[in-house]
Formats: structure tokens, sequence, C-alpha cells
């Protein structure tokens, strides 16, 4: 595998869990109804599947685009915003089937993005998250 995929895994799995613990107050699931040590470990199981995420958008986006599997890291402002876009269409999907299945709920401080009707800090981690990994393993690597 590509040194800068590994890195790019890692990074994500590193923001990704962060965001995770501090947005975790915004579940209803998640918030203080099972243990800290319970918490934890949901957090690092989502921020392995976030990181997962991530490198298969990266590699989607290259077979749809016709691009290098390297594409993210040296990505042009406009590839970038075609991740952004598509990572958001992803949020979007993901949130709404939890949403419908029962996976998880948010609570009243969760701010909802009106038309979409998706919690607003999952929707930006994953669009800004998928730019910020690339950028951040390129520049490690």
């Amino acid at each position: 595998m590509n040194p800068v995929y590994l890195t790019a895994f890692a990074v994500a799995f590193a923001l990704n869990l962060v965001w995770e613990n501090a947005h975790m107050p915004l579940y209803k699931n998640f918030s203080g109804d099972s243990s800290p040590l319970a918490r934890f470990l949901r957090s690092l199981y989502d921020s392995f599947m976030d990181a997962v995420t991530i490198l298969s958008l990266y590699a989607v986006l290259s077979v749809v685009l016709h691009l290098k599997l390297t594409w993210p890291f040296h990505a042009s402002f406009v590839q970038h915003t075609v991740l952004a876009f598509a990572s958001g269409a992803l949020a979007t999907v993901i949130e709404r089937r939890a949403l419908k299945t029962g996976r998880w709920q948010y609570t009243e401080r969760m701010p909802i993005v009106p038309y979409l009707r998706v919690g607003l800090s999952p929707l930006v981690q994953l669009m800004i998250l998928p730019s910020l990994v690339a950028v951040i393993a390129n520049w490690l690597v």
C-alpha cells in the first residue's frame, strides 16, 4: 500500500477520534447513558469507520473522475470542492439512514440543517476532514 494512504488512514483516525469525542454529547445514545469506557470504545470504532469511509471516498472518486489513486494528496481547489460536496452527500445519506433506523438520535443541542434534516456537526465533519486529512498526510509524507 502507498505510504501516503497509510499516513492518511492514521491522520483520519486521529482527527475523527477527536471530533467523535467532541460531538458525542450531541447524541442521545452516547451523551452519558453509558460508561466512559463504553463511550470511548464506541468512539474508537466510529473513528475507524470514518477513516475507512474517507479512504473509500478517495478511491471511489478516483474511479468516477478518472484520476490517479493519489489525487487527493495533490488535489486542486476544484477537486477539494468536489470531494467536500460528495462527502456531504454521503454524510447526509449515512445520517438520515441512522436516524431512520434508530442507530442514533440527536439531543436538542445538535444544530439541524433544515433542508437536509441532519445534524450540522456530522455533516461538517465529513465535508471538512477528507480534504484536511489529504493535506496533512501529504505534508507528513
